[in-house]
């Protein structure tokens, strides 16, 4: 029978160091900008496309289901 014994760890202490940025991890100049406004870029399009977005099929209203307009549903309008 072999036994096997857990590690046991004190609250608090890490056995291992801390991590560090290796040399190599750094943007090329003026990427970080490109990023960004790529990131600008993809969020208005997607917002654009949820406020213009048209009903599912024709007769469907759309109805909010919070006071902050922010969630809903479609349904067929009355």
């Amino acid at each position: 029978m072999v036994a096997r014994r857990g590690v046991v760890a004190r609250p608090g202490y890490r056995p291992v160091g801390p991590w560090v940025r290796p040399a190599n991890y750094w943007w090329h100049p003026g990427m970080a900008v490109v990023s960004g406004a790529a990131i600008g870029f993809v969020t208005a399009a997607a917002a654009n496309a949820y406020v213009n977005s048209q009903p599912p099929a024709p007769g469907y209203c759309w109805y909010y289901t919070n006071s902050q307009r922010t969630q809903g549903f479609w349904d067929v309008c009355p």
